[in-house]
Protein backbone atom coordinates (compact mmCIF):
# COMPACT_ATOMS: atom_id res chain seq x y z
CA UNK A 1 0.00 0.00 0.00
CA UNK A 2 2.60 2.42 0.85
CA UNK A 3 4.04 1.86 -2.24
CA UNK A 4 1.10 3.49 -4.68
CA UNK A 5 0.38 6.51 -1.69
CA UNK A 6 -2.85 5.15 -1.04
CA UNK A 7 -4.85 5.61 2.48
CA UNK A 8 -8.06 2.79 2.70
CA UNK A 9 -10.85 4.72 3.04
CA UNK A 10 -13.54 4.01 5.79
CA UNK A 11 -16.33 4.81 4.10
CA UNK A 12 -15.55 2.68 1.06
CA UNK A 13 -15.05 -0.69 3.43
CA UNK A 14 -11.59 -0.87 2.20
CA UNK A 15 -9.57 -3.78 3.56
CA UNK A 16 -6.91 -4.61 1.14
CA UNK A 17 -4.83 -7.79 0.93
CA UNK A 18 -1.25 -7.28 0.12
CA UNK A 19 0.45 -11.01 0.37
CA UNK A 20 0.13 -12.25 -3.51
CA UNK A 21 0.31 -15.48 -1.90
CA UNK A 22 -3.13 -15.06 -0.64
CA UNK A 23 -4.84 -13.78 -3.50
CA UNK A 24 -2.80 -16.60 -5.79
CA UNK A 25 -4.96 -18.80 -3.56
CA UNK A 26 -8.31 -17.30 -4.06
CA UNK A 27 -7.68 -17.63 -7.72
CA UNK A 28 -6.68 -21.23 -7.58
CA UNK A 29 -9.65 -22.10 -5.36
CA UNK A 30 -12.29 -20.27 -8.11
CA UNK A 31 -13.62 -21.93 -11.07
CA UNK A 32 -14.44 -20.43 -14.65
CA UNK A 33 -11.28 -18.47 -14.63
CA UNK A 34 -9.28 -19.74 -17.39
CA UNK A 35 -10.40 -18.78 -20.92
CA UNK A 36 -13.46 -16.90 -19.17
CA UNK A 37 -14.84 -13.85 -19.29
CA UNK A 38 -14.40 -12.36 -15.52
CA UNK A 39 -15.06 -9.64 -13.36
CA UNK A 40 -13.48 -8.28 -10.44
CA UNK A 41 -15.41 -6.09 -8.12
CA UNK A 42 -13.05 -3.80 -6.06
CA UNK A 43 -9.70 -3.71 -7.74
CA UNK A 44 -8.45 -1.73 -4.81
CA UNK A 45 -4.18 -2.40 -5.02
CA UNK A 46 -4.37 -4.74 -7.74
CA UNK A 47 -2.74 -7.71 -5.98
CA UNK A 48 -5.79 -10.06 -6.64
CA UNK A 49 -5.91 -8.55 -10.00
CA UNK A 50 -2.52 -9.37 -10.99
CA UNK A 51 -3.06 -12.74 -9.59
CA UNK A 52 -5.88 -13.49 -11.50
CA UNK A 53 -3.94 -12.74 -14.48
CA UNK A 54 -1.10 -14.12 -14.45
CA UNK A 55 -2.69 -17.68 -11.91
CA UNK A 56 -6.37 -17.35 -13.62
CA UNK A 57 -5.25 -16.22 -17.27
CA UNK A 58 -8.70 -15.28 -18.23
CA UNK A 59 -10.13 -14.58 -21.68
CA UNK A 60 -10.69 -11.19 -20.52
CA UNK A 61 -10.39 -9.26 -17.26
CA UNK A 62 -12.48 -6.50 -16.37
CA UNK A 63 -11.83 -4.82 -13.04
CA UNK A 64 -14.04 -2.44 -11.20
CA UNK A 65 -13.27 0.03 -8.86
CA UNK A 66 -15.42 2.99 -7.42
CA UNK A 67 -12.24 4.42 -5.55
CA UNK A 68 -11.14 7.26 -8.29
CA UNK A 69 -7.69 7.71 -6.52
CA UNK A 70 -6.77 4.24 -7.05
CA UNK A 71 -7.73 3.81 -11.21
CA UNK A 72 -4.87 5.45 -12.29
CA UNK A 73 -2.75 2.96 -10.09
CA UNK A 74 -5.19 -0.12 -11.78
CA UNK A 75 -4.22 1.35 -14.84
CA UNK A 76 -0.45 1.31 -14.96
CA UNK A 77 -1.32 -2.62 -14.23
CA UNK A 78 -4.08 -3.22 -17.31
CA UNK A 79 -1.19 -1.36 -19.71
CA UNK A 80 1.20 -4.81 -19.21
CA UNK A 81 -1.78 -7.09 -20.35
CA UNK A 82 -3.92 -6.87 -23.93
CA UNK A 83 -7.20 -8.37 -22.03
CA UNK A 84 -7.59 -6.56 -19.14
CA UNK A 85 -9.85 -3.65 -18.56
CA UNK A 86 -10.49 -1.14 -15.61
CA UNK A 87 -13.63 0.53 -14.96
CA UNK A 88 -14.42 3.65 -12.88
CA UNK A 89 -17.93 2.77 -11.55
CA UNK A 90 -20.09 1.65 -8.51
CA UNK A 91 -20.40 -2.07 -8.42
CA UNK A 92 -23.93 -2.27 -7.16
CA UNK A 93 -24.92 0.50 -9.98
CA UNK A 94 -23.96 -1.12 -12.57
CA UNK A 95 -25.01 -3.45 -15.36
CA UNK A 96 -22.52 -5.82 -15.80
CA UNK A 97 -23.05 -6.99 -19.11
CA UNK A 98 -23.23 -3.35 -20.28
CA UNK A 99 -20.16 -2.45 -19.06
CA UNK A 100 -18.31 -5.78 -20.95
CA UNK A 101 -19.85 -4.40 -23.91
CA UNK A 102 -18.76 -1.02 -23.67
CA UNK A 103 -15.18 -2.11 -22.87
CA UNK A 104 -14.76 -4.73 -25.38
CA UNK A 105 -17.01 -2.88 -27.92
CA UNK A 106 -18.96 -6.12 -28.75
CA UNK A 107 -21.71 -7.97 -27.19
CA UNK A 108 -20.48 -11.59 -25.81
CA UNK A 109 -22.40 -14.50 -25.48
CA UNK A 110 -21.90 -16.78 -22.66
CA UNK A 111 -22.14 -15.71 -18.65
CA UNK A 112 -19.85 -13.76 -16.61
CA UNK A 113 -17.26 -15.29 -13.55
CA UNK A 114 -17.26 -12.73 -10.53
CA UNK A 115 -14.21 -12.81 -8.01
CA UNK A 116 -13.29 -10.45 -5.74
CA UNK A 117 -12.89 -8.92 -2.07
CA UNK A 118 -16.60 -7.23 -1.54
CA UNK A 119 -16.56 -4.43 0.87
CA UNK A 120 -18.25 -5.71 3.75
CA UNK A 121 -20.75 -3.13 4.37
CA UNK A 122 -22.17 -3.57 0.77
CA UNK A 123 -21.94 -7.73 0.27
CA UNK A 124 -24.81 -8.68 1.11
CA UNK A 125 -26.36 -6.00 -1.48
CA UNK A 126 -24.23 -7.24 -4.08
CA UNK A 127 -25.37 -10.64 -3.65
CA UNK A 128 -29.05 -9.61 -3.90
CA UNK A 129 -28.78 -7.73 -7.06
CA UNK A 130 -26.46 -10.73 -8.75
CA UNK A 131 -29.42 -13.36 -7.69
CA UNK A 132 -31.75 -10.99 -9.52
CA UNK A 133 -29.92 -11.97 -12.75
CA UNK A 134 -28.41 -15.09 -11.51
CA UNK A 135 -28.62 -16.68 -15.18
CA UNK A 136 -26.00 -13.90 -16.54
CA UNK A 137 -23.11 -15.69 -14.16
CA UNK A 138 -21.15 -18.80 -13.99
CA UNK A 139 -19.93 -18.82 -10.66
CA UNK A 140 -18.83 -16.46 -7.77
CA UNK A 141 -15.63 -16.68 -5.98
CA UNK A 142 -15.86 -13.43 -2.95
CA UNK A 143 -14.41 -12.92 -0.19
CA UNK A 144 -16.97 -11.33 2.50
CA UNK A 145 -17.61 -11.28 6.32
CA UNK A 146 -17.64 -14.80 8.21
CA UNK A 147 -20.76 -14.46 9.75
CA UNK A 148 -22.35 -13.39 6.50
CA UNK A 149 -20.42 -16.36 4.62
CA UNK A 150 -21.84 -18.83 7.35
CA UNK A 151 -25.39 -17.56 7.46
CA UNK A 152 -25.11 -17.80 3.67
CA UNK A 153 -23.75 -21.47 3.05
CA UNK A 154 -25.08 -22.98 6.23
CA UNK A 155 -26.03 -27.16 6.22
CA UNK A 156 -28.57 -27.81 3.19
CA UNK A 157 -31.23 -29.51 5.62
CA UNK A 158 -31.29 -25.83 7.35
CA UNK A 159 -32.91 -22.49 6.21
CA UNK A 160 -32.54 -19.98 9.04
CA UNK A 161 -32.78 -16.72 7.25
CA UNK A 162 -33.90 -15.44 4.11
CA UNK A 163 -30.89 -14.99 2.02
CA UNK A 164 -29.72 -18.55 2.62
CA UNK A 165 -33.27 -19.97 1.82
CA UNK A 166 -33.23 -17.56 -1.67
CA UNK A 167 -29.48 -18.11 -2.44
CA UNK A 168 -29.69 -21.80 -1.84
CA UNK A 169 -32.85 -23.10 -3.99
CA UNK A 170 -31.17 -20.75 -6.88
CA UNK A 171 -27.45 -21.97 -6.31
CA UNK A 172 -24.64 -24.72 -4.66
CA UNK A 173 -22.91 -22.29 -2.18
CA UNK A 174 -19.62 -23.87 0.19
CA UNK A 175 -17.35 -21.83 2.20
CA UNK A 176 -13.55 -22.38 0.91
CA UNK A 177 -10.97 -21.28 3.77
CA UNK A 178 -11.55 -18.47 6.55
CA UNK A 179 -8.96 -15.41 6.61
CA UNK A 180 -7.59 -13.75 9.75
CA UNK A 181 -7.67 -10.01 10.16
CA UNK A 182 -3.89 -9.47 9.97
CA UNK A 183 -3.95 -10.91 6.65
CA UNK A 184 -5.51 -7.24 5.57
CA UNK A 185 -4.35 -3.00 5.65
CA UNK A 186 -6.07 -2.21 7.63
CA UNK A 187 -6.98 -5.17 10.08
CA UNK A 188 -10.87 -5.52 9.93
CA UNK A 189 -12.44 -6.15 13.10
CA UNK A 190 -13.67 -9.34 11.83
CA UNK A 191 -12.54 -12.93 10.34
CA UNK A 192 -13.16 -13.14 6.25
CA UNK A 193 -14.17 -16.24 4.56
CA UNK A 194 -14.15 -16.93 0.42
CA UNK A 195 -17.03 -18.52 -0.53
CA UNK A 196 -18.21 -20.21 -4.10
CA UNK A 197 -21.30 -19.85 -5.59
CA UNK A 198 -22.41 -21.68 -8.41
CA UNK A 199 -26.15 -21.45 -10.37
CA UNK A 200 -27.78 -24.54 -10.75
CA UNK A 201 -28.67 -24.96 -14.11
CA UNK A 202 -31.92 -25.25 -15.27
CA UNK A 203 -33.30 -24.64 -12.09
CA UNK A 204 -37.26 -24.11 -12.25
CA UNK A 205 -37.41 -21.60 -9.46
CA UNK A 206 -36.41 -17.98 -10.52
CA UNK A 207 -35.59 -15.36 -7.73
CA UNK A 208 -38.20 -12.39 -7.74
CA UNK A 209 -40.50 -15.55 -7.02
CA UNK A 210 -38.80 -16.92 -4.08
CA UNK A 211 -38.22 -13.24 -3.05
CA UNK A 212 -41.79 -12.62 -2.72
CA UNK A 213 -42.87 -15.56 -0.65
CA UNK A 214 -39.62 -15.53 1.80
CA UNK A 215 -39.80 -12.00 2.30
CA UNK A 216 -43.88 -13.05 3.65
CA UNK A 217 -42.09 -15.45 5.39
CA UNK A 218 -39.00 -14.10 7.19
CA UNK A 219 -40.38 -10.80 7.63
CA UNK A 220 -43.02 -11.97 10.13
CA UNK A 221 -40.60 -14.38 12.03
CA UNK A 222 -42.79 -14.49 15.67
CA UNK A 223 -45.70 -15.94 13.08
CA UNK A 224 -45.84 -19.32 12.95
CA UNK A 225 -46.57 -20.26 9.17
CA UNK A 226 -50.01 -20.92 9.90
CA UNK A 227 -50.63 -17.38 10.98
CA UNK A 228 -48.10 -16.06 8.17
CA UNK A 229 -50.55 -17.57 5.56
CA UNK A 230 -54.04 -16.88 6.95
CA UNK A 231 -54.51 -13.45 4.55
CA UNK A 232 -55.00 -16.34 1.72
CA UNK A 233 -57.90 -16.75 -0.48
CA UNK A 234 -59.54 -20.38 0.67
CA UNK A 235 -57.04 -20.54 3.35
CA UNK A 236 -58.72 -23.74 4.84
CA UNK A 237 -58.64 -25.66 2.07
CA UNK A 238 -54.64 -24.77 1.50
CA UNK A 239 -53.51 -25.45 5.07
CA UNK A 240 -55.47 -29.08 4.83
CA UNK A 241 -53.63 -29.55 1.59
CA UNK A 242 -50.12 -28.57 3.50
CA UNK A 243 -50.72 -30.42 6.81
CA UNK A 244 -52.14 -33.83 4.53
CA UNK A 245 -48.21 -33.13 3.08
CA UNK A 246 -47.27 -33.72 6.72
CA UNK A 247 -45.69 -30.19 6.92
CA UNK A 248 -45.98 -29.04 10.90
CA UNK A 249 -48.00 -25.00 10.11
CA UNK A 250 -47.40 -24.65 14.27
CA UNK A 251 -43.11 -24.07 12.76
CA UNK A 252 -42.01 -20.47 12.00
CA UNK A 253 -40.12 -19.98 9.12
CA UNK A 254 -36.26 -20.09 10.21
CA UNK A 255 -37.27 -23.50 12.14
CA UNK A 256 -38.00 -24.84 8.61
CA UNK A 257 -35.78 -26.97 6.10
CA UNK A 258 -35.54 -25.72 2.71
CA UNK A 259 -37.14 -28.44 1.42
CA UNK A 260 -40.40 -27.99 4.06
CA UNK A 261 -40.48 -24.13 2.69
CA UNK A 262 -40.19 -25.16 -0.92
CA UNK A 263 -43.19 -27.79 -0.63
CA UNK A 264 -45.19 -24.87 0.87
CA UNK A 265 -43.54 -22.17 -2.08
CA UNK A 266 -44.64 -25.65 -4.56
CA UNK A 267 -48.23 -26.09 -3.29
CA UNK A 268 -48.84 -22.55 -2.73
CA UNK A 269 -48.32 -22.20 -6.69
CA UNK A 270 -50.37 -25.62 -7.82
CA UNK A 271 -52.91 -24.93 -5.13
CA UNK A 272 -53.53 -21.37 -6.45
CA UNK A 273 -52.71 -21.88 -9.97
CA UNK A 274 -55.98 -24.42 -9.75
CA UNK A 275 -57.90 -22.43 -7.91
CA UNK A 276 -57.97 -19.88 -10.61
Amino acid sequence: MDSINHKPIKALGQHFITNSDITDKIVLHANHITDHIVIEIGGGCGILTQSIMKVGMPKFLICLERDRNLISHLEKIAALYRNLGVVHCDALEVDEYAVIRDVLSQQIEGKITIIGNLPYNIATALIWKWLKTINMFSSFTILIQKEVADLICEDAEKCSNFLSFVINTLCKTEVLFDLQPNVFSPPPKVQSSLIYIEPIADTKYDCQSLMKFGRILFHNRRKSIRNVLKSLHNYDAFTQSLCAKGIDLGKRAENMTRIELLSIFDELNHFYASDA
